[in-house]
């Protein structure tokens, strides 16, 4: 079932279970932590994810953090700034590269996720009709929140 939402910039979504978005996520953190200017975007990532610790509930389409804060496992790419997107879609195409290359010594992941959201980065980038790349039944809300460090 799907949990874990990622919402590309023509509004469609790909929509894999949770465990596929913490691994999806905790690869391409991996993948980033070294290339230039990606703290921002490492530490972004580590918010949508949680930690593993014992004070965190999981509820599957997201969990409550150590400061009790409800953090739902949506990352909308909307709201990364340039360089920031471009970071992700490296980090993306390197997680995949990574998988293919080492197998189950790199990720236990399937790389059918990195994969299919590197094809629909490519439909979305076409102007295709998104909808028809999109596993919701419609089109994410056309307002969205920039994703920085600053907590709101």
């Amino acid at each position: 079932m799907a949990s874990g939402f990622i919402i590309l910039k023509d509004r469609s979504c790909y929509a894999p279970r949770w465990t596929g978005f913490d691994g999806i996520i905790r690869d391409l953190i991996r993948e980033i932590k070294n290339l230039e200017n990606s703290t921002e975007l490492k530490l972004i990532l580590e918010r949508k994810i949680p930690s593993n610790t014992e004070e965190e509930v999981e509820m599957c389409w997201g969990y409550i953090n150590t400061n009790g804060k409800t953090i739902e496992r949506v990352l909308d790419l909307r709201g990364l700034s340039d360089s920031n997107h471009k970071l992700f879609w490296t980090g993306i195409q390197k997680v995949y590269v990574n998988m293919i290359k080492f197998g189950t010594d790199y990720s236990t992941l399937n790389p059918i996720i990195p994969k299919e959201m590197l094809k629909r980065k490519k439909l979305s980038e076409r102007n295709s009709n998104p909808l028809e790349h999109s596993d919701w039944n419609k089109l994410a809300d056309e307002e969205f929140e920039m994703l920085s460090l600053i907590e709101k």
